[in-house]
């Protein structure tokens, strides 16, 4: 006993659709649900072909993943540093526009 899949209706339907916009809407509706399964069904074969490997091969691509992972969060670290480089040069323009005062004392 065999279910049958279910198939997407490529016929045009006015009831449905009364309109090219709203038939272009539920389009580009169906084209990110597709996309989204793609994704979900691509993580599941990783997932699958991972697990298929031994426990050495395994760890070195867990080893791969952290060296990524380290890459990855020294270059955002980067990023906040020079971001925070900024906020301090601003803060220090900023209080010196406020009170003149502080900008004469630390120049003598």
């Amino acid at each position: 006993m065999s279910e049958e899949i279910p198939t997407l209706n490529t016929d045009w339907d006015r009831g449905q659709f009364p309109d090219v916009i709203s038939a272009r809407k539920r389009a580009k509706e169906l084209h990110a649900q597709i996309k989204e399964l793609e994704q979900i069904s691509s993580r599941a074969f990783n997932t699958m072909s991972f697990d298929s490997l031994g426990p050495g091969e395994q760890a070195i691509h867990l080893c791969h993943g952290l060296y990524d992972d380290s890459i990855e969060l020294k270059n955002r670290m980067a990023v906040l540093e020079q971001q925070v480089s900024k906020l301090t040069l601003q803060i220090g323009r900023l209080q010196r526009s406020i009170n003149p005062k502080l900008g004469k004392a630390k120049a003598a």
